[in-house]
């Protein structure tokens, strides 16, 4: 994953409430393709 890819997660996952260090990546992948799903 890039650097650039990886900050957005973090910063998805901030937003969400979730700590980016300690949530499995999966979880963030899947929060990230839920938003991205969000009309």
């Amino acid at each position: 994953m890039t650097a650039h890819a990886t900050a957005a997660l973090g910063a998805i996952a901030r937003e969400a409430g979730l700590d980016p260090h300690e949530a499995p990546e999966k979880s963030l992948q899947t929060l990230f393709s839920e938003r991205l799903m969000v009309p």
